[in-house]
Order: structure tokens, then sequence, then C-alpha cells
């Protein structure tokens, strides 16, 4: 009998303890939720799955972790829980329609629309989510930049005429807003602003002066951001619409009314921004000065933005080192995509052309626009040229030729040509000139002496000649003439070399020439 007692409060004791176990653990979990580890929260949450198998508690952890991937946009493991709740538990169709909305969304975070639609199906379409599941998937879309399926999804939700209608109308300026199509945009906001009901006001009022603002129209821009100011000066929009007019009030020459936006946010994270803006103003109007008070006005020196700014109100002024300094400061941030141009150009500047030739390969490591390489290019040609490296300097220029063909280009792999006497490739490129820029007079005449000078160099006197006859066969020019004579001469082509001589001046130089022609040709009187 005491045995039997005894098996009994053994089993009690044991149940406790295992119940006791299970509520710690799940207490454990709650309170990482509480805390916002999500990652350590999804670990413990699945533990718990995998030590207590038969808990009436599995369904709210699985919905936890389903919804936690959701949240943090991992849609494949949303995907995944999210439909394990569908097969192992017994639901409700309400909370199937939740979870089915949740598969929709995730389904369209990932880009497979075919699967999103097909989970739609499966809600009613009088159900609370099934309008909800379009609207929101739109603004998935919206997010992705798939402005296509974004739209699609919107003017669903217009056709339905429900309970997200406003939002689809405010939605789709947006998305207009986004494509550039900023008069489609207002149009939108126009027909939101005459709608019933809850408004995003500062929103709206803050995405029309934007609106109006890219489409170059000033007045009214600042018009709709003051009333965003107006709406609620302290929110996200009401202080991006500060920025904007401070931009557009500095932009004007308005200073009292920039003092007076600059005052609204002062104290805030957003003044920094306030007086970057306002030194960018300055900048852009040729006042570096000024620029940089402002910029010094500030206390954000970790800002790329600033930091680029800055330097390039200094590299303006030609306080030249002082730029570089900042310019290199961006090495980490993507603005020194552009600010590398200027360092090369202030190196130039310089004198430091070795410097720039050692440093060539730093170009590989960013991503700037053309016209940047091509100018950074020219650099590293010049710089090259400068030290006597011509194959390298022939090397860049041919870069750019090959990035945008252009006479420029040629001509300056011409002149190289000479300078290397490359026959081969001197020739090669001379035909591409004759052929690709026969009209051009800018670079003509020197890519003419380069071509005739290289020949007469080889002692190829003929060809030498017909290049300078070619020449003058279109124009007069006292420097080719006189390089024809020099060549007749060596061929002691007296006669021609005579003919030539009569088409030029009088100077002292041509008699001379003149006379050393008559006497080959054997004329002594």
């Amino acid at each position: 009998m005491k045995k039997r007692y005894f098996l009994l409060a053994l089993m009690f004791a044991m149940g406790v303890s295992s119940f006791a176990s299970e509520r710690d653990d799940l207490a454990f979990v709650d309170e990482l939720y509480k805390q916002k580890k999500f990652d350590m929260a999804i670990v413990e949450s699945k533990s718990f799955l995998d030590k207590y198998p038969n808990s009436k508690y599995n369904k709210s952890i699985q919905d936890r972790i389903a919804k936690v991937y959701f949240l943090t946009w991992d849609y494949q493991n949303a995907i995944k829980y999210f439909k394990i709740l569908l097969m192992n538990n017994d639901l409700k169709e309400k909370e199937k329609n939740e979870i089915r909305y949740y598969l929709v969304r995730c389904y369209a975070g990932i880009g497979d629309k075919k699967s999103s639609d097909e989970y739609l199906k499966l809600i009613d379409s009088k159900n609370e989510y099934y309008e909800k599941a379009i609207y929101d998937t739109g603004t998935t879309y919206l997010s992705n930049e798939n402005y296509p399926l974004a739209e699609e999804a919107f003017q669903k939700v217009i056709v339905l005429n429900g309970k997200y209608y406003n939002e689809a109308i405010l939605s789709m300026a947006l998305l207009s807003y986004n494509k550039g199509d900023y008069n489609r945009s207002i149009a939108y906001l126009n027909e939101y602003a005459q709608l019933k009901g809850k408004k995003n006001m500062i929103f709206m009022n803050y995405l029309l002066g934007s609106s109006y603002y890219k489409l170059d129209q000033v007045d009214l821009a600042s018009r709709y951001f003051e009333e965003a100011v107006k709406e609620d000066k302290e929110s996200p929009y009401g202080k991006k619409a500060i920025l904007n007019l401070i931009e557009i009030y500095s932009n004007k020459g308005e200073i009292a009314k920039v003092e007076e936006k600059i005052e609204l946010i002062k104290g805030t994270t957003d003044y920094n921004e306030g007086m970057r803006i306002l030194g960018d103003s300055f900048a852009t109007k040729g006042e570096y000065s000024k620029a940089i008070e402002c910029y010094n006005k500030t206390d954000d020196f970790s800002n790329p933005k600033l930091l680029y700014s800055y330097g390039f109100s200094l590299y303006k002024l030609d306080n030249l080192k002082d730029a570089q300094t900042y310019f290199e400061s961006l090495k980490s941030s993507s603005y020194y995509n552009q600010a590398i141009y200027y360092i090369f150009a202030i190196d130039y500047k310089l004198g430091n052309y070795k410097k720039i030739i050692q440093n060539r390969a730093e170009v590989k490591k960013v991503n700037v626009n053309q016209q940047d390489m091509e100018n950074i290019n020219i650099i590293i040609a010049n710089s090259a040229y400068e030290v006597g490296d011509y194959k390298l300097s022939r090397e860049y220029y041919s870069k750019n030729y090959n990035l945008k063909p252009n006479k420029e280009s040629l001509y300056r792999i011409i002149v190289i040509d000479n300078k290397l006497e490359d026959l081969e490739d001197i020739k090669a490129k001379f035909s591409e000139y004759k052929s690709k820029f026969s009209t051009d007079t800018q670079y003509k005449k020197n890519i003419y002496l380069s071509v005739g000078e290289v020949y007469y160099k080889k002692g190829m006197l003929k060809e030498s000649s017909q290049v300078y006859k070619e020449y003058l066969s279109t124009q007069k020019d006292f420097d080719i003439l006189n390089n024809l004579v020099t060549v007749l001469l060596a061929q002691q082509n007296y006669s021609e070399m005579m003919t030539y001589l009569e088409e030029g001046d009088n100077s002292p130089n041509s008699v001379y020439l003149k006379g050393i022609a008559s006497m080959g040709m054997g004329k002594y009187s």
C-alpha cells in the first residue's frame, strides 16, 4: 500500500516538474520576443517545438516563428512555417484566411505572382482579408519597384471601392511619383484630397510639394511643403518638408525664410542636414566660403555627404591639400565613387604625376560614371606623357577612344604615335581620322604635321610629301608648306619646291629657299 502511494506521488511530482519546465521554457521564449531578440527567439522557439512536440502551445509558437520571418523579410522561411500551421493544426476559417493572407504577401515578396494569386483565390472575396491582401500585395510590389504589378493590385482595390479605396488612390499617387510621372501623381493627389473619411494629409501635402518641385513649379511646391509643416512639423514628412523649404528658399535668396525654417529644426538631428543643404545652395551659386561657414556649423563630420560637399568647396577655393584630405576620408563610403576624380585632379594640379601613375589601379576599385572615367583617363594619360611614358599615355587615351570615339582622343593618340615613331599605328589612326572626321578643322593641321613628320623621320620622303600636299590641296598654311619644302629639298626636287614656294610669301627665308631651288635647277641668274 505504501509503495502504491509512493509511486503515485512520484508520478505527480514528475508531471509537475515537466509542466514547470515547459512553462519556464515558454516564458523564456516570450521574454526574447518582448526584447525583440528575434534571431535567438526563433532558435529557442524551434528548440521548444522539438522538445515538446505535443505541447498545446505549439500552434502559437509556429505562428510566432512564421510572423517573425515575415516581418524580417525572410519570406521563404515564413512560407514554410505558415504552411506547417495550415497542415498540422485544427484551424478555424478565420485563422486559415489570416494565414492565406500572409502567404499571398510572402509569395508577392519573392516575386511569385502565380502562387500569390492562388492563395488569394482561397480567401472569400467578402472576407476582410481579401481586399487587405490585394492592397498590401500592391505595397509589397511597390517597395520592390515592380510598378506594373503594384498598379494592377491598386487598381483592383479601386474597383472594389471598399475599405482600402483611399489608401489605393494615395498609393497610386506615390507609384506615379516614383515612376517620374509627376503630373499623374498630382492628379491622384487632387482626387485623394476630395475623398471623404480619414486621410493622411501630411503625406499628401508632402507628396504634392515634391511633385511640383520635380516639375520646377517652386511656388506651388513651397506652398504644399508649408502645409505639411503646419500639419505636424515634428513628423518625419514634416521634417522632410522643412528641409525642402530650406533648399527652395536658399536657392531663391530668401534668407529670412531660411533662418525661420532652420530654427524649427534646431536641436534635432535634421539641423545638420539643413545646414548642409544651405551650404550646398551657396556652393551652387559659387559662394564657396559661405558654403564652408554653413558646413562648419554642423557637428556631423561622419556624414559622407557633408564631407564630400566640404571637400568640393575647398577644391573650388583652390585649397587643394585640405580638399584632398576630405575626399580621401570618403574611401569607405559610396561618395568615394565621386571623390576619386577630384583626388586625381588635385594630384595633377599639384604636379604629382608619378603618384597618379602609381595609384591608377585605384579606379578599378570604384564605380564611376563615364564622364568621370574619361576625365580620370585623361589625367593619367597626361601624367604619363609628362614623365615620358608615352606607351602608358597612349594606352589611356585609347581607353577613352574605345569608350567614346571622338576626334580629340584620336588626335592625342596620333601625337603620341609621333613621339613613339610607331609608323604602323599612326598610319592606321590617320586613315581612321580621315574616314570618321573628314570635316574636322580643329585638329587637322597638327595631325597632318605629326603624320608627315613620322614618315620624314623614317626616311619615307615620298609619303611625307604626299601627306603635306594633301593638306595644301584644300587650304594654305605656312607650317605645312615649310615642312613640305624641307622634304622636297631633301629629295632635291627643286622644280616642285619652287612651285610651292611661289605660292608662299616673300619672307627672307622664302627668298633664300627660292635661291637654293633656282641653283638646283641650274638657274644662276
